[in-house]
């Protein structure tokens, strides 16, 4: 039998989930974000604020539960996020080996599917 590997991208959703976005954030010229919808920028902000809950515990940022929430899936076996510097890397690196628990995960999935 075949293995199948899922790589997971955009875990952050192209940094909505970074946790340093406000509702006072310009993007800059060079910005692909800067083109958006500021509206369904902003809603998408009040979504990640029902994240939030996942700050907790072990979980010492949003950064680090949305890596965690990415890598749950089994079939899931990397996530392939945007690193600038080491504290991004040394982060990313502990958030691999700290599953969340299933409970928080599937709270997660239904406040997705309710969203749309």
């Amino acid at each position: 039998t075949a293995a199948t590997a899922v790589l997971a991208r955009q875990a952050k959703a192209q940094g909505l989930l970074g946790g340093k976005l406000t509702a006072d954030t310009e993007f800059a010229e060079n910005d692909y974000r800067r083109n958006g919808e500021r509206d369904e920028f902003l809603e998408n902000l009040r979504r990640v604020d029902r994240l939030r809950f996942l700050v907790r515990d072990n979980v010492e940022s949003l950064p680090d539960a949305a890596l965690r929430v990415a890598l749950s899936p089994p079939a899931v076996s990397t996530v392939v996020t945007g690193m600038m510097r080491r504290e991004e890397v040394d982060q990313n690196v502990k958030a691999s080996g700290a599953p969340l628990p299933t409970e928080d995960v599937e709270r997660v999935r239904a406040l997705y599917r309710t969203s749309r």
